[in-house]
């Protein structure tokens, strides 16, 4: 760390804007022990009980640190069955940041994804977007629908510094619409920052493009918009014509441009539980409102406590500070460049979600049906308890475009030094990489999109994690 140890250094990864005031215990273990847990849990890194994780980069969802304010408002809780004084609270904030007429609770992201592509997704038809999440990627097909992804080109070269990787292929999409015609076509579903696609934005230029392209042929045009703040943040910073703006004007301009919307707001408003979906037009309120009632519970919570829709209301707003945002994006850009200055190859520029190392220049001597990604997140787990997640042919399958292993870092929660652990683990990997082979399954579930959460696994002859 002493090499940015300046007031430059500072200024390019700033220390937290906030105070630590309650600490959890974490627990070291030893290789050895790790390797056990790992055989253990069937080589599954989801099933690896917490207490066995010392940084826990797996997911950035519901794995914040909530604020003093917001502890102090989960006292405010108005756990009324409905109509709770904490709902009004949440769509008021809701509605007041990302722009929509409508809004309604449900507590977890691929809730309202549920809700979302159940009105909107016709069987037969199909759902293009700039690259699907597994979440909805699985909805689509589980109701008899096609998703489709059109991202753009300059998004295959990992290591190139192109800003915008999350951008749609417009060309391919306008084809592929004239092709299939626009009946075929249920609703586009743009996912910016695009998760999968290595947590990189898709500008504002192509929205409004997207959008009016999608116009001209009466498509509807949704988003997820659970990491849609990070978006606005880095159009702020990379497009020209934003860097003035507050970021808040600057992520209601980028949603006017959509029909409605579904996602987690877990990781904005750095709580344990939530999500939403919002809509403009009234009649698909009225259609989405049973729906959550039938899955969710009442309109007013949606699955989610008052309490914690107090949480919410106040970390939505506190998000769009941008010392705090702006520390999160700082911690990703941290991994990225010390990554890169090791020669690490991680995926360039620094995205939204986290540092994702590319493990097919990693490890280009396993091949991609035996989980190159997987094996380095295997092999980091082991190398320094540090827990990080595939992104890639084994979440999902042969159709990926990348083979990541995806470093998630919370808000709020861990510190530069914490980070550290993994880019000394992948260091020390990096030298050792010609002795990782790869991974085979010995369980593998019947709906391939979700293999990543409920597959097992062991790793092939002669592996190093044995």
């Amino acid at each position: 760390m002493s090499d940015w140890l300046d007031w430059s250094g500072l200024e390019r990864y700033p220390p937290p804007p906030y105070r630590i005031k309650v600490a959890q215990p974490i627990k070291k273990t030893t290789k050895e022990e790790r390797k056990k847990i790992l055989k253990d849990a069937k080589y599954q890194i989801f099933n690896i009980p917490s207490r066995y994780i010392y940084v826990d980069l797996l997911s950035d969802s519901g794995t914040g640190t909530m604020s003093t304010e917001q502890w102090a408002g989960m006292m405010r809780g108005d756990e009324a069955y409905a109509s709770r004084e904490n709902f009004f609270h949440f769509e008021k904030a809701v509605k007041d940041v990302f722009g929509f007429e409508y809004a309604l609770p449900a507590h977890v992201g691929r809730a309202s994804e549920h809700i979302l592509f159940r009105l909107l997704a016709k069987p037969g038809t199909y759902i293009p977007s700039n690259l699907h999440f597994d979440t909805g990627r699985t909805h689509a097909e589980l109701l008899g629908a096609y998703p489709v992804d059109f991202l753009t080109e300059e998004a295959l070269d990992t290591q190139s510094d192109y800003p915008f990787k999350g951008n749609t292929d417009l060309k391919k999409l306008e084809e592929f619409i004239e092709e299939k015609g626009p009946e075929k076509i249920s609703f586009f579903y743009l996912v910016a920052v695009n998760n999968q696609g290595g947590g990189q934005p898709v500008s504002m230029e192509n929205i409004r493009k997207t959008k009016e392209l999608l116009s001209a042929y009466k498509i509807p045009f949704v988003c997820d918009l659970t990491l849609a703040v990070e978006n606005a943040y880095l159009i702020k910073q990379r497009e020209p014509g934003y860097k003035d703006m507050p970021l808040k004007e600057v992520l209601r301009e980028m949603m006017s441009y959509f029909d409605a919307a579904a996602g987690s707001v877990r990781k904005h408003a750095m709580t344990n539980i939530g999500a939403v979906f919002c809509c403009r037009d009234r009649d698909l309120y009225q259609k989405a409102a049973p729906l959550v009632v039938a899955y969710e519970g009442h309109t007013t919570y949606g699955g989610i406590p008052g309490r914690d829709l107090e949480a919410i209301a106040i970390g939505l707003y506190e998000y769009l500070n941008e010392e705090l945002i702006g520390h999160h994006m700082a911690q990703i850009r941290y991994m990225v460049e010390m990554l890169d200055k090791a020669g690490v190859p991680s995926v360039k520029p620094p995205g939204g979600v986290g540092c994702y190392v590319d493990a097919r220049l990693f490890y280009p001597h396993i091949p991609r049906e035996q989980f190159p990604g997987y094996a380095l997140t295997c092999a980091l787990y082991v190398e320094s308890g540090v827990r990080a997640c595939e992104m890639g042919t084994l979440h999902a399958g042969e159709r990926a475009k990348f083979d990541f292993m995806r470093m998630a870092i919370p808000r709020r929660l861990y510190t530069y030094r914490h980070l550290d652990l993994a880019i000394v683990g992948l260091k020390e990997l990096y030298k050792r990489r010609d002795e990782m082979v790869g991974f085979r399954f010995t369980y593998e579930p019947p709906i391939k999109e979700l293999r990543i959460f409920l597959g097992e696994l062991e790793p092939l002859p002669g592996s190093p994690l044995l």
